[in-house]
């Protein structure tokens, strides 16, 4: 399910800035589609094939983006882009969420 709700939000921004520069439709991705995702999955218990599964949908779509296959130069996108893949993401607030319980 949220590896629908993250192509659905990952669409429409590409579909609404087709001719828009790869930094405008990153912000976007940022702003708007990753927290749509991460929201829903702060309360899931993930297995790692499903967050390597979201890892693969955000190299699919930088590849689409960035119109190359190569995942060195995704990758390097990626890394200049400051484009985390979801993974890293979800470790990040996963620690803040318990050192807030930790802390209060």
């Amino acid at each position: 399910m949220s590896i629908k709700l993250l192509f659905c939000s990952v669409q429409t921004p590409l579909l609404f800035c087709s001719n828009a520069s790869e930094d405008v439709v990153i912000q976007l991705l940022i702003s708007k589609c990753l927290p749509i995702l991460l929201y829903g999955l702060d309360v899931c218990c993930l297995r790692e094939d499903e967050v390597n599964s979201l890892d693969f949908v955000n190299d699919r779509f930088s590849m689409k983006l960035f119109r190359t296959n190569k995942m060195n130069t995704i990758k390097h996108c990626q890394t200049y882009f400051n484009l985390n893949i979801p993974s890293e993401l979800l470790v990040k607030r996963y620690d803040n969420f318990f050192v807030e319980i930790v802390c209060n």
